[in-house]
């Protein structure tokens, strides 16, 4: 991999995109980084642009494609795309389309956005003149198999493909996605598509440039910003008091503020206690209809009237809601990247970030007791975030070279799109990074089983879809196709026509309560709103309300997302040695119960020893915590080999950090370590193959969050598994995780 030297001359701007950027947004120069990734752009790499948010990635990609564009007359006359622009945000694309529009309103470029809430007639004008598309995975998708275009002469002239928050894309089968359906535009395109990805949050770039590149012979480059915004962190005493103050002097200060929670039903209730105390807010979060997020956007970047946002992680992005001084972190997310997205929300013009962090130190909570656990976690999750904050780095992203249900998805797009296709063809998917682990067997018993099970017929050499697919495929089935993802369960809520948000359905149900002969739904809060259910609509999942004076927090039922080791590790290593970042600065309570908490888990950590069993002795046998500070995934696994390498264990359970079962037989953990990193693959494989099997939709789920695994057979889910699994444990074994060294 090359890094770009900063010294490098600055790239040239052609003459309408510099007399837009230089007289009508009125900038005075370029960045450095914007200079270097310019470079690496006009030289033809493959380009990995990292660097914070506000840094001006999204200007260092654009300005030297849209110049590349308009010096070749064949691409800037085109009309049909020349450059793809993929993000993961409905919001953000509109946004991007925005900008793409003002640095090219003085050339003769038309710039598109393109995406399910986009109207009919301005796609039917896209298709017509777009030299732009910004869009979503999905609407690609929709494109590749759409009967409206031709896509040998629609994508004929595309020459760039970049991709927005690329973090978020890869964390997720969205990006696997992509790098499938890049390698089948590159079949349509008269060019060599050159790729720029763009994040403020990748911990492992080596192995996102093997991402990107795919099967084309470009050389790929990272270019990073050495220049970093100032951050300042205070610590405070987490109440309803404290948050108060705080919001009060945002606004007596004319400042504006985003306030983060880690779940919806908190957002909630955070809205409606500033509001009851006079402060102006306003509430962003998914299950929130999106005519009222888009307005709430709008609200805060263009009035003085409400300097608060409270948001989840659909701020974290970078939808532009213009000057923010202040992050507020009401609870720290379990993950360093997106602690860092949301920290760097804040200081775009003054260049110094300030977060405050609510830091739980009582027991109760408005007079409510809090569960230990639950306390406990959010310290322990911020001495995780203040470590990772020190070190300046962020969890690596776990990269999946093996994903053959995304491949029998893709074969099946394929198929869809030509009707009749020539098995050959698919072979142009292998380069994509998703297939490269996939072995011809692989691929012979994904395709033997879409036969089997009616999704393609094949006729000597040639594939067509069978009925299962094309009654899949049909009317409105073509949109759950398209994503790859795994949809909601949650009901749609409306006001008469106007849609409110989405909740689960146990909003619902749960709060039925029996008054006499008749039973009531309770009332419930969604959108910063107390609603009164006039009607249920279960075959259609929609719930029809009307305004009310007062409500119960609704429920959203989603899984916690996984803990990454290196982020566990970082907690473990924190609290063998607590050092807080000069950037930081306690309330001196908070102070003294961040020390407590570390003192009073000292226990779980070693300087020797990387696993600390923790044995309490019982009559029969041993209760066993072996804190390991592994991570989810990987304590999942190391759970399950003990329930191999000791069968007589008993009510074996496992967190991010500890692994807890009954001992009826004397354990030893450098033994049960040095028997782990003895195992080979074949060995490996034997041993946890029928505990897979067992409980495949349990570890399928937490390892691919998606909607595909009807697409293979079970043993290919399975053997999926144990690979991914297998990868975890040798990825601790390099890295020292089961060594005696800690």
């Amino acid at each position: 991999m090359e890094i770009l030297d900063s010294k490098t001359a600055g790239p040239a701007i052609a003459p309408s995109i510099g007399k837009a950027l230089f007289k009508d947004m009125s900038w005075r120069g370029l960045r450095p980084l914007q200079e270097n990734s310019g470079n690496a752009i006009r030289n033809g790499y493959q380009t990995l642009i990292t660097a914070g948010t506000a840094s001006g990635k999204t200007e260092a990609a654009l300005l030297p494609v849209l110049s590349l564009i308009l010096e070749s007359p064949d691409l800037a006359h085109s009309r049909t795309p020349v450059a793809l622009y993929v993000a993961p945000l409905k919001a953000l694309i509109n946004d991007i389309a925005e900008r793409l529009k003002k640095l090219s309103l003085r050339a003769p470029l038309e710039i598109y956005a393109w995406h399910g809430d986009v109207e009919m007639s301005e796609k039917n004008e896209a298709l017509k003149h777009a030299s732009i598309l910004v869009t979503t995975p999905e609407s690609l998708e929709g494109l590749l198999v759409s009967s409206k275009i031709d896509p040998t002469l629609f994508f004929h002239n595309l020459r760039f493909f970049l991709l927005d928050e690329f973090h978020a894309l890869l964390s997720s089968p969205r990006g696997y996605q992509l790098a499938s359906q890049i390698e089948r535009l590159q079949t349509y395109s008269r060019y060599e598509i050159q790729k720029i990805a763009m994040s403020a949050t990748i911990g492992n770039p080596e192995m996102v440039l093997e991402w990107m590149r795919g099967s084309g012979t470009r050389e790929c480059l990272l270019v990073s910003d050495s220049h970093q915004t100032q951050k300042q962190l205070m610590l405070r005493k987490k109440s309803y008091e404290t948050l108060l103050a705080d919001a009060q002097k945002v606004v007596s200060l004319g400042k504006k503020a985003i306030l983060f929670t880690c779940s919806k039903g908190e957002a909630e209730s955070l809205f409606h206690f500033l509001n009851r105390k006079g402060i102006s807010v306003l509430l962003h979060h998914g299950s929130i209809g999106k005519k009222q997020r888009e307005d709430t956007e709008r609200l805060f970047k263009g009035s003085d009237d409400y300097p608060i946002m409270i948001a989840t992680t659909t701020l974290e992005m970078g939808i532009d809601i213009g000057d923010v001084s202040y992050v507020l972190f009401y609870s720290v997310p379990r993950s360093a990247a997106s602690f860092m997205q949301r920290l760097g929300r804040a200081g775009r013009k003054t260049g110094v970030a300030r977060a405050l962090i609510y830091v739980p130190t009582d027991t109760e909570e408005e007079g409510k007791p809090l569960a230990l656990d639950q306390t406990l976690e959010e310290r322990l999750f911020l001495l995780g975030n203040l470590s990772l904050f020190s070190e300046g780095r962020v969890e690596p992203i776990e990269m999946k070279d093996y994903y053959p249900q995304l491949f029998a998805h893709q074969v099946i797009s394929m198929v869809f799109r030509e009707k009749q296709m020539d098995r050959r063809k698919i072979a142009l998917l292998k380069a994509a990074y998703p297939f490269k682990g996939l072995q011809k067997e692989d691929v012979g018993a994904v395709l033997s089983f879409l036969e089997e099970e009616n999704y393609l017929l094949r006729i000597d050499q040639e594939y067509r879809l069978g009925w299962k697919a094309k009654d899949r495929l049909e009317g409105a089935g073509i949109g759950d196709f398209l994503s790859v993802f795994s949809s909601s369960e949650d009901w749609t809520v409306v006001e008469g026509n106007r849609e409110i948000g989405k909740v689960h359905a146990a909003t619902v149900f749960h709060n039925k309560r029996k008054q006499g002969h008749e039973v009531f739904i309770q009332n419930f809060y969604l959108a910063g709103k107390a609603w009164k259910v006039l009607s249920v609509d279960a075959a259609r999942r929609r719930i029809s309300v009307q305004r009310a004076e007062s409500g119960a927090k609704p429920l959203w039922l989603s899984g916690e997302d996984a803990v990454h080791p290196v982020f566990s590790e970082a907690i473990r290593r924190f609290i063998l040695k607590p050092t807080f970042s000069p950037s930081c600065v306690w309330d001196p309570e908070v102070q003294d119960t961040l020390l407590k908490t570390i003192a009073g888990e000292l226990y779980t950590v070693s300087h020797e020893e990387r696993w600390v069993p923790v044995m309490v002795e019982r009559k029969k046998g041993a209760d066993i915590h072996l804190y390991t500070y592994a991570g989810t995934l990987l304590n999942d696994l190391l759970a399950l080999l003990v329930r191999q390498y000791a069968p007589q264990s008993r009510d074996v359970r496992s967190t991010w950090r500890v692994i807890r079962w009954k001992a009826y037989a004397p354990f030893h953990p450098e033994e049960f370590k040095d028997w782990i990193t003895s195992l080979s693959y074949e060995e490996f494989y034997g041993l946890t193959e029928d505990e897979f099997t067992r409980n495949e939709p349990k570890f399928y789920g937490k390892v691919f969050p998606d909607c595909l695994r009807e697409y293979i057979p079970a043993s290919l889910s399975v053997n999926a598994l144990i690979r991914h699994y297998w990868g975890l444990l040798q990825s601790s074994v390099r890295s020292g995780g089961l060594t005696s060294d800690a």
